[in-house]
Order: C-alpha cells, then sequence, then structure tokens
C-alpha cells in the first residue's frame, strides 16, 4: 500500500514535470518557428560531421516525446543525406519506432492510463473497444499517415489505453512508412531537379 502510494506520488511528479518541459518546448517551437525548418535543421545537424547519422537518429527519437512533428526531421534528412533516400527512409521509420514505443510505455509510466480510467471510464473503454476493434487498426493507420494528424498524440493514447502493443506499432509504422516514402520521393524528386550550386 505504501509502495503504490510512493508510486503514484512519483508519476504525478513525473506527468507534471513532462508537461512543464512539454510547455516549454512546444512554446519555444511555436515562438522559434523558423528554427525548425528542414534547411535549419540540417544545417544544425551538419555542425556534428562525426556522428551525424546517431545525432539524426537522436532527434528523430527525442523529437516525439515533445510532441514536435516529424516532417521537418524527415526532409532535413533529405538534405542531409541527399542521394541516400532509402537511409534517409530507414532512419527516420527507425526514429519513429523506436519514439512510439517510448511513448506507449511512457504513458504508462506517467499513469495516463489510470488518469483516463478514472476520469473518463466510458469514453476510455468506448475508445478502447473501437481501436481495439475491426477497424481500428486502419484507423491508427490513417492516422498516422494522415499529415495534418498529431501522431504521437495517437501515441499517447493508445499507450494510455493499453493497446495490444504488436499491433499499435505496426499500425503506426505502416501509416508513416507511406507518408515518409512519400517525403523522401518528393524531396528527391524537387531537389534534384535544382541546378548545382
Amino acid at each position: 500500500m505504501v509502495a503504490d502510494s510512493r508510486l503514484s506520488r512519483c508519476r504525478r511528479w513525473a506527468l507534471r514535470g513532462w508537461l512543464v518541459v512539454l510547455g516549454l518546448v512546444l512554446g519555444y517551437y511555436a515562438t522559434h518557428a523558423a528554427e525548425f525548418t528542414p534547411g535549419q535543421i540540417a544545417a544544425d545537424l551538419q555542425r556534428f560531421e562525426h556522428g551525424l547519422l546517431l545525432l539524426y537518429l537522436l532527434a528523430s527519437v527525442t523529437r516525439a516525446l515533445v510532441l514536435i512533428p516529424s516532417t521537418p526531421f524527415v526532409l532535413a534528412g533529405c538534405l542531409l543525406f541527399p542521394g541516400r533516400p532509402g537511409l534517409v527512409l530507414g532512419i527516420s521509420l527507425a526514429g519513429i519506432a523506436l519514439s512510439a514505443t517510448l511513448i506507449y510505455h511512457f504513458a504508462g509510466l506517467l499513469g495516463l492510463d489510470q488518469w483516463f480510467e478514472t476520469r473518463h471510464p466510458n469514453q476510455s473503454r468506448r475508445m478502447l473497444q473501437w481501436l481495439s476493434g475491426r477497424w481500428g487498426f486502419w484507423a491508427l493507420v490513417g492516422w498516422s499517415f494522415f499529415p495534418l494528424a498529431p501522431t504521437d498524440l495517437a501515441c499517447y493514447l493508445a499507450g494510455s489505453l493499453r493497446l495490444p502493443f504488436a499491433r499499435y506499432l505496426t499500425a503506426v509504422c505502416l501509416g508513416e512508412l507511406l507518408v515518409c516514402a512519400g517525403y523522401v520521393f518528393l524531396s528527391q524528386q524537387a531537389w534534384g531537379r535544382l541546378p548545382a550550386a
């Protein structure tokens, strides 16, 4: 009982800390949007010549924990590694899969599952039934594929509802594969036609 009380207290503090960090990062993101363009991200990462691939992967993973969209990072990869679309797609998907896994488990660590079940039991049950049902897999694929839908929020929701992990991760990766492949292909087409400087 005492251990459960300590765990709940730790979860509350972890959730509060994450919300503060999230607020600060999103505030910075909103007020400094010019620093999160693909070109600027690529320029910032290029300063680290050694370990560029590892740094790009780390940036792709950690951006999801604070709900920064993946699109500028995918396009930055296309600028960093021109002519290597397979590498950019692979790193982008690895980053998305790792961040989706972290978010899924992070939601439980923060106690979001208990929060949803306690505060919104009926909605939680209905959402879980719907996402676990016949069309739930394809709903997650569509949510992950649609560029304007925040995929990271779907990841937090899936983690807090404790959806089956393999089903959830497969749906997210399939949707993101489609959209990232589109970004990589279109950027290769557009930037491939630009005259050399």
